[in-house]
């Protein structure tokens, strides 16, 4: 049962930001906000220290303010509170979850596509287009990756779609069609 919650702690933690953003019009505020501690909470180090229960809170506070002097005042107190709930481990889930609720308000689906050899803009922006056919109504941000493990073709990740053109998969379909026939 506290893994369940765990799981569900950042959409919570998310969702109560983006209704104050919302309400108060300041999305791209915590947006900012919200991106600047995820950057200082995903190194471990820091992490290990915000999460030590030897560590008194006054000096994870202290640390906190020389860490991020740029949040503003709401932002800081959301840090606080999850630093006084040893939540810290939360904040990148808490970023991204709050990117999804931000994105599905701006009618934004994002794409991950990773191809064997780098794409030039303008092979990214027709892809885009493409994609956006897959997303219905939304407007398509792309993001283009290198792994040359997938030989050739394409793996795109849109929403929660998988879409693998991959060589790699194909010739592994292959080699399994073929292992089936043998039998």
């Amino acid at each position: 049962m506290p893994r369940k919650l765990l799981l569900s702690s950042p959409k919570r933690y998310a969702q109560a930001v983006f209704d104050l953003a919302r309400e108060r019009n300041e999305l791209d505020v915590w947006k900012a906000d919200l991106d600047a501690v995820a950057e200082v909470f995903g190194d471990p180090v820091f992490l290990g220290v915000m999460d030590n229960p030897n560590v008194l809170l006054a000096d994870k506070e202290a640390i906190l303010k020389k860490a991020l002097p740029q949040l503003r005042p709401f932002g800081y107190n959301f840090v606080r509170l999850l630093v006084r709930r040893r939540r810290a481990a939360l904040a990148t889930g808490v970023m991204r979850e709050y990117q999804r609720l931000l994105d599905a308000r701006r009618g934004v689906i994002r794409a991950q596509v990773t191809t064997a050899i780098a794409l030039s803009d303008a092979e990214v922006l027709e892809l885009a287009a493409r994609l956006k056919g897959l997303a219905g109504d939304k407007q398509v941000q792309t993001t283009a990756s290198v792994d040359p493990a997938i030989v050739g073709g394409l793996v795109v990740r849109i929403g929660d779609r998988l879409l693998d053109g991959s060589t790699r998969t194909r010739l592994e379909r292959l080699r399994q069609s073929l292992a089936g026939q043998g039998a």
